[in-house]
């Protein structure tokens, strides 16, 4: 690294403030105290607040010249502020510190004398106590947790950002390395910090010296979704740096690989011992150990390399099913089973359906889910529902780079989810139909099971995948048999499962109306007609759990399930309005609690579950009732 030119001040501290009066006193106040304040520059870059953080940065300006105030003449993003103060920093390190967090006061001093000491390292952080209590001091705040941050590992960075909310950096980083990336709302500091690691090394001091609010005042907590989104986007563009030929390798690949499958096999003994649920555990271990083996041309070692670990360690099954989706759907790995003149000539068996909206980064996964499919008689078609980013362009993409007749492309104006899939499969004709959303992937083998159980089982309508969970939570589900009265509590199954067509037809299809979980309805309905499931013995589909299914909004669940009970009245009873609310809130979208059920309508059709044609004529006579009931009505 080169040597940086003598600065006015041995420190620059970056306070952004948007909406942050309750905190700014105590923020400047905490600053003041830092045992080296006079070498201290504070830029307070205020992004058009509407309250008067102002008045109070200009008091403390009053007494300490060393202390700046820029008003922007509009909104602007946290990293924006951060470039604007790091391009006017007068210090020769920098480091953040936000509003609402509290410093020991000899951590600038600590941090500053640790990057003295090391000239080779680019970041310094430390440990960190967590409160709950805002504007306390750093020796006096209750203490409700701590981060303790494991010392830099380049891959460990790869997995989850180590660096922690208050770390300090040399200012010569910019001219060599550029600034935060402005497009990033929550995880742009995340971005920077692989970047540096790229060409630096990091400095890790064991000693807590932060003070972290945690509340749901930090950004990080308000937009969760867009947290992890980012960071998943971060990731991946860090890996195909981390593999590029460009990339500058500061230890021999081999070590490397060495290292990493040593990593690996202590990460499937804490699995088989249920120490690890993470996903990110998982995914960025497996997917670059196998991805740096492809590296160096040997594929079948790249197989190879992780499955004499799974060898070893019977409840390792789930890792194993996730690395083989991982492996197979990786972009430049081979896709797989190809295309045989036998497969295009034949007529589909299977339709599948690919509702897309704005997902287009993770479609390429999908779409080869299916080019791997060992039964190779099927069709797809991706419906395009109105994205607004590069979905599009990107779907076009990937149906130039595969190449494969059996995959075509429309496009409609957004119309919601259940108008998508109806789109889609009135766009197919196989005799089966698999909808598979854009984020997901199906295992080699689906689709040969699917067939098989449905052809060799007339009476069941649906065949149920169990189900990995991944991105988020590393778990199985689905994996209970289908029973209709159940299904009325919890879904049954996920919008991935392999249905007939003559279900489809019977059901007159997915709900448009619905604003959400139109497959559940859908699988009520297939219920209702005397239809059911069959789940599969293996983890067939890998699901992408997304941030925005976890703890599922309560006035969207209040929403659907007023839908569900709307479309399905006579299976549910009535709850007086508080306990209903209650229940509303308390359940996720897709569960019922038992009470909830009506016991007559369930007595009524109860007998006749084991005969299709008897249910099916006892659940229109329970309809019919509750129909002519409600007319009566005054």
């Amino acid at each position: 690294m080169s040597t940086q030119e003598q600065n006015t001040y041995k420190v620059t501290a970056i306070v952004s403030i948007y909406k942050a009066e309750r905190f700014i006193r105590a923020c400047l106040e905490d600053l003041v105290r830092q045992s080296i304040f006079e070498q201290v520059e504070v830029i307070v870059i205020d992004a058009c607040s509407p309250e008067n953080e102002g008045a109070v940065v200009r008091e403390f300006q009053a007494k300490y010249p060393n202390i700046i105030y820029v008003r922007t003449l509009e909104r602007e993003t946290l990293y924006a502020s951060w470039n604007r103060a790091a391009r006017m920093a007068r210090g020769t390190y920098l480091t953040n510190a936000n509003a609402d967090d509290r410093h020991h006061p000899n951590c600038f001093r600590r941090l500053a004398e640790a990057l003295d000491a090391h000239p080779e390292a680019a970041v310094v952080y430390a440990d960190q106590r967590i409160t709950s209590e805002p504007n306390s001091l750093f020796e006096t705040a209750p203490i409700t947790g701590r981060h303790i941050w494991r010392d830099y590992d380049h891959l460990n960075l790869l997995r989850r950002c180590e660096v922690g909310p208050q770390p300090m950096w040399r200012a010569s980083l910019h001219a060599d390395l550029g600034y935060f990336n402005e497009t990033f709302q929550v995880a742009g500091d995340y971005d920077f910090w692989l970047r540096i690691s790229e060409k630096y090394p990091m400095l890790h001091i064991p000693e807590e010296l932060g003070l972290y609010l945690r509340s749901d005042s930090n950004l990080e907590f308000q937009n969760r979704q867009r947290s992890y989104e980012e960071e998943r986007r971060i990731k991946e563009n860090a890996v195909r740096r981390f593999l590029s030929p460009e990339y500058v390798w500061r230890d021999p690949l081999p070590l490397l690989l060495r290292l990493h499958s040593l990593q690996l096999a202590a990460l499937l003994r804490k699995t088989s011992e249920g120490e690890v649920r993470d996903y990110d555990e998982y995914e960025y271990r497996f997917y670059v150990c196998a991805l740096l083996k492809a590296k160096l041309g040997d594929i079948a070692g790249a197989k190879k390399i992780l499955q004499d670990f799974f060898d070893l360690y019977d409840k390792s099954k789930n890792a194993c099913h996730l690395y083989r989706i991982l492996l197979l759907t990786s972009p430049g790995l081979p896709p797989g089973m190809r295309r045989t003149e036998k497969a295009a000539s034949e007529p589909p068996l299977v339709s599948v359906v690919v509702p897309l909206y704005n997902q287009g980064r993770y479609l390429e996964e999908a779409v080869h889910s299916v080019l791997t499919q060992t039964q190779p008689r099927w069709e797809m078609i991706i419906v395009n529902d109105g994205s607004t980013d590069d979905s599009l362009k990107l779907a076009k993409a990937i149906l130039q780079k595969a190449n494969d007749p059996r995959i075509r492309l429309v496009s409609q104006p957004n119309s919601g989810k259940g108008k998508t899939r109806n789109r889609g499969v009135a766009e197919t004709s196989a005799p089966y139909i698999c909808i598979l959303d854009a984020d997901d992937m199906i295992c080699p083998e689906y689709f040969s099971v699917a067939v098989k159980l449905l052809d060799s089982n007339p009476d069941v309508g649906w065949v149920c995948p169990r189900t990995l969970v991944f991105g988020g939570t590393n778990h199985v589900i689905w994996n209970w048999e289908y029973n209709f009265f159940a299904s009325l509590l919890r879904c049954p199954g996920p919008v991935t499962s392999i249905y007939r067509r003559s279900v489809y037809e019977e059901v007159n299809g997915y709900d448009e109306t619905m604003i959400d979980a139109e497959d559940y309805e859908f699988w009520i309905k297939a219920g209702e007609h005397g239809w059911k499931g069959k789940t599969t013995n293996d983890i067939l589909f890998v699901y992408r759990h997304a941030f925005q299914r976890w703890g599922c909004r309560p006035v969207i669940n209040q929403k659907r399930k007023q839908q569900y009970i709307a479309l399905h009245p006579w299976w549910y009873r009535n709850l007086p309005r508080k306990e209903l609310n209650a229940v509303f809130n308390a359940f996720p979208v897709v569960e019922f609690p038992a009470k909830f059920l009506n016991p007559r309508a369930v007595a009524q059709v109860r007998d006749a579950y084991g005969d299709r044609k008897a249910f099916k004529e006892a659940v229109a006579k329970l309809q019919a009732d509750y129909k002519r009931a409600a007319s009566n009505t005054p």
